[in-house]
């Protein structure tokens, strides 16, 4: 039995991230390209701690952790149900709850 999952996603955050929906005609039939892996081993060339000149830090400038939200009357909406059973037609009924909400929502479905 086959099982869909469906998201809901705030446009404005898929354009930030300049994020892509997948085109699954062109993922499917389309030439493929060899993988490139890239490896970071910069950790590996300065052991840390045991310099006290070529040690590595992390994190930023800021002291205190945490801290308050900035107001603001934007809200960003992102749903994702939990996958759902289709039946033998192919067809499943999935509600969605969306809050008062001014934007545009991409749906997205993955079986």
């Amino acid at each position: 039995m086959q099982r869909f999952l469906l998201s809901a996603v705030d446009m404005g955050v898929l354009n930030i991230t300049n994020y892509k929906t997948s085109d699954l005609f062109n993922a499917f039939f389309n030439r493929k390209a060899y993988n490139v892996d890239q490896f970071d081993v910069y950790g590996k060339l300065t052991e840390a701690g045991q310099n006290p000149v070529a040690s590595l830090a992390f994190g930023g400038d800021i002291v205190a952790k945490g801290g308050k939200l900035p107001d603001t009357k934007i809200k960003i909406v992102t749903i994702q149900n939990k996958p759902v059973h289709v039946n033998v037609q192919g067809e499943a009924e999935i509600p969605i709850i969306v809050s008062d909400f001014n934007g545009e929502l991409r749906i997205m479905g993955q079986v």
